[in-house]
């Protein structure tokens, strides 16, 4: 296989950019690597905290959904008393 001199140039100018860029892959591999492993320790730390929010969240959402039934049934008392109020 016979390469041009413009295609041995290409490909030396390529090597040479991949080698170049190699070392600031490892470096930026390296932050990520420390960044995610700071975070996870944060959301350990503050996963207590986290939890009890959502354990709250959950309480009101419960909540409502008992007051929500419990309005639909004095409503639905509230009609049958008016309707047997009129049928007196």
């Amino acid at each position: 296989m016979k390469l041009s001199k413009e295609q041995i140039t290409v490909a030396k100018t390529t090597f040479r950019s991949i080698n170049s860029a190699l070392p600031t892959v490892s470096e930026n591999k390296g932050l990520l690597s420390k960044g995610l492993e700071e975070m996870a320790q944060h959301i350990n730390e503050q996963g207590g905290e986290i939890k009890e929010m959502f354990a709250a969240y959950s309480t009101l959402l419960t909540i409502n959904e008992h007051s929500l039934h419990l309005n639909r049934a004095i409503d639905e008392c509230q009609r049958e008393y008016e309707f047997q109020l009129m049928q007196v």
